[in-house]
């Protein structure tokens, strides 16, 4: 009955009620409204709760990532921003050269790119600061290679030599002579002098006669003293002289800045158009441009320092290469400069060009092998350019190929793809390479120059000195040694050796 009330007409419940009346008379919400209402009142709890808290301070690198342009694919780049399409995404969008500038601070395909050649740009003026007060290396020779050097000398004091036996013959000859002339005069005095009066005054003549003889030859050996010394004197000046025309220390550095420069520059000008590089098409093309020219400039100042120290002593080669080098740089900074040279199919052509500009240093490095291969400064310094030579190319092939990210599109993005590679290897080259031109620099300042070429491995000669062991001599002990030769050589004795510390520098 229960059942047959509540079903057939009897007194609803309060709830059956509200079910059967329908939505559109009801003023009550739907089911689904509160679960809106609960949502927005905790939307606006919570923007109220952060609206009362302090804000939190962020530096200008996180300030810089939070104006950060929405990252795109490439299938959304324009064409002059595709470059390798196996980088699929993290591109930065079309912006002004401002914002650009500001994305150093990003996360994006570029972050890498730009900071490897930022690094390396900040390593080299670190470097540059550092040879800047770095003292020379020491004058370092052999007693072999002092001999060489009074070789060379011994030629500039021939005429010297004559010129001391000529006057030693006239001073002899007149000592003759006057010798002569006292016993002359001695046989006629005593000649015509009687007997008892030259018995009474002999032995006051005898001693006058001593005394004027002792007195005259003590002021004749005085004499003789000053000229000799006088003579010393004027021979160590002329061996200074002609010392300073032979040995060159300490050694210009003007070619090490070259290559500081040309460093400083490749590096700097590759992180600025890359940072540039998402700018409008014209402005694109144009730093592009510049990147191609800073890596010309790098390569031929690497040419500056390893030709000028190698070939020191032979300054036609020196000018030859130079000049050849620089005007091959000139060239490939030309080819680079057309907006064609600019496509993407012109990838492997531009890894072409600029490996070949490299590979020209082959002809230099053979070159010094070949007159040099007894030198062990030359051949270290061969082998550091053989592994400075391996970078370059193997940086080249793998930008070129576009390894690894080929094999793996879209997971090397952000960082490890081809170009962040090439710039490690070219930051390494340029780190060897720069090794070896302190290897150079190293053999040419403890060589003096060209005054006698140091076979010998040059940091163990220079611990020699230091330690005072072995033959290795220290500048004044060559100074020594070849003072003393040429006080023997023309002939007189030694008067002292100035004190010499610094060799002048010969002109550059």
């Amino acid at each position: 009955m229960r059942r047959r009330a509540g079903a057939g007409g009897g007194r609803a419940s309060p709830a059956r009620a509200r079910e059967a009346t329908p939505a559109s008379d009801s003023p009550s919400l739907s089911s689904s409204e509160p679960e809106e209402v609960s949502d927005t009142v905790i939307r606006d709890a919570a923007a109220a709760a952060a609206a009362g808290m302090p804000a939190r301070k962020r530096g200008a690198a996180a300030a810089a990532r939070a104006k950060m342009p929405r990252l795109e694919s490439f299938t959304d780049m324009p064409d002059y921003l595709r470059d390798n399409e196996f980088i699929i995404g993290s591109y930065r969008p079309q912006q002004s050269p401002w914002s650009s500038l500001r994305t150093v601070w990003g996360l994006h395909n570029e972050t890498g790119n730009v900071w490897t050649h930022l690094l390396g740009f900040l390593l080299f003026v670190v470097l540059a600061l550092w040879f800047a007060y770095h003292p020379p290396a020491p004058l370092a020779m052999t007693v072999e290679q002092t001999e060489h050097l009074w070789g060379r000398v011994q030629g500039k004091f021939s005429h010297l030599r004559s010129d001391l036996a000529q006057l030693e013959g006239r001073v002899a000859g007149g000592m003759h002579a006057l010798s002569d002339r006292v016993s002359n005069l001695g046989a006629d005095v005593l000649h015509g002098m009687h007997l008892d009066a030259v018995a009474a005054g002999l032995s006051e003549g005898l001693h006058g006669l001593q005394e004027g003889i002792q007195h005259r030859a003590a002021d004749l050996q005085h004499g003789i003293a000053d000229g000799y010394h006088r003579v010393s004197a004027a021979l160590n000046a002329q061996l200074q002289e002609q010392l300073s025309a032979i040995v060159q220390w300490p050694m210009p550095r003007w070619p090490v800045y070259v290559y500081f420069a040309g460093a400083c520059v490749c590096l700097l000008t590759s992180c600025v158009c890359h940072l540039l590089g998402c700018c409008q098409r014209h402005i694109s093309q144009i730093v592009w441009r510049f990147d191609y020219a800073g890596i010309a400039v790098l390569i031929v100042a690497s040419f500056y320092p390893a030709v000028y120290y190698a070939f020191l002593c032979q300054p036609f080669w020196r000018n030859f290469y130079l000049i050849t080098t620089t005007v091959a740089g000139a060239a490939v900074i030309a080819v680079s400069i057309p907006n064609h040279f600019q496509a993407t199919h012109y990838r492997t052509l531009r890894a072409c060009v600029f490996s070949a500009l490299g590979m020209w240093g082959i002809v230099p490095v053979a070159h010094q092998l070949c007159v040099y291969w007894d030198v062990w400064a030359i051949r270290y310094a061969f082998q550091l350019d053989v592994l400075m030579g391996a970078l370059y190319l193997m940086g080249a092939a793998i930008y070129a190929s576009r390894i690894p990210e080929r094999w793996m599109p879209g997971k090397l993005d952000l960082i490890g793809h081809s170009h962040q590679l090439w710039h490690v290897t070219v930051v390494l080259a340029a780190l060897v390479h720069y090794k070896a031109i302190l290897v150079l620099l190293q053999w040419r300042e403890a060589s003096g120059g060209c005054a006698a070429q140091l076979h010998a491995h040059v940091p163990s000669v220079l611990r020699a000195i230091k330690a005072g062991a072995g033959e290795a001599l220290a500048i004044d002990q060559v100074w020594q040694n070849l003072s003393a030769q040429l006080h023997q050589y023309v002939g007189v004795p030694a008067a002292g050796a100035p004190s010499f510390g610094v060799l002048p520098t010969a002109a550059a």
